[in-house]
């Protein structure tokens, strides 16, 4: 990847950053000794924050909205209006990398 922000990831809008974190949770079985005998990690999940500015024929979406299913949905979506200047937005996302159950799992999420 270059320099900044790979055009990829713009999605046709003028980023201003990309920011991805990853976390999963853990159970550990622990022996009589007081050590770790055995352990699993479960539960992953990778948060992305995409901040943008609008053009000035560009429309806002607010992409948090209710009853989103599937594999990637927006958690916050922000747009934050300055005078004379672009509006900025900031978009959560939360990816869980497999679904099970539920009605997410039809929604066209892929396990």
């Amino acid at each position: 990847m270059a320099f900044g922000i790979d055009n990829t990831l713009a999605d046709g809008k003028k980023m201003q950053s990309v920011s991805e974190a990853n976390t999963c949770s853990n159970a550990r079985i622990i022996g009589p000794n007081g050590e770790p005998v055995e352990q699993t990690t479960f539960g992953a999940m990778t948060t992305k924050t995409n901040e943008y500015y609008l053009g000035e024929t560009d429309v806002y979406v607010n992409g948090a909205t209710s009853g989103q299913t599937g594999q990637a949905i927006v958690t916050n979506s922000t747009r934050t209006s300055t005078n004379q200047d672009y509006q900025r937005v900031s978009e959560t996302i939360e990816i869980c990398p497999t679904i099970t159950g539920g009605s997410a799992a039809t929604a066209g999420a892929s396990t």
